[in-house]
């Protein structure tokens, strides 16, 4: 029996109450947060993917600005100026990994800061010829919330 709910009727309470995890469950999911993003672009069926995954990473910049800030966002720092370093590393016909450098910022007006170098990440790419996609997957950096008191 469940006290101290107010339901029209007590089937809708109970039901309500299986929904809810429990406790202990939302401790351990909450304190490990995995960190991997992933973006996709549209990708033309082409006969050499290499040059067209280059062509397709310089069109992108600013796309690529943005799926690279989202390492970045509890530093509060952007990154711009994307660029493809070196050949993309085909490990078979359509998947590899690829280096990326770009500017990583740092700006906040009212503490007086404004900081810029440069970075670089590597990522994992996945293109799927009979979609028409190209996947890119970030690093996996694992996270972890503040404990409680």
């Amino acid at each position: 029996m469940i006290v101290g709910m107010n339901f029209s009727n007590r089937e809708s309470a109970m039901k309500t109450e299986y929904l809810k995890p429990s406790p202990r469950l939302e401790l351990l999911t909450s304190k490990q947060k995995k960190m991997q993003e992933y973006w996709t672009f549209e990708f033309p069926k082409t006969d050499d993917p290499s040059a067209q995954l280059s062509r397709i990473l310089m069109k992108e910049e600013k796309e690529l600005g943005i799926f690279l800030s989202y390492y970045y966002k509890k530093e509060g720092a952007l990154a711009e100026k994307v660029n493809l370093k070196g050949e993309p590393q085909f490990v078979d016909a359509y998947s590899g990994n690829l280096v990326l450098d770009f500017d990583l910022v740092h700006f906040n007006a009212c503490l007086a800061i404004h900081e810029q170098k440069r970075e670089e990440m590597s990522l994992t790419f996945e293109i799927d010829l009979e979609r028409g996609k190209l996947k890119l997957l970030g690093p996996y950096w694992p996270s972890r919330e503040m404990d409680e008191i």
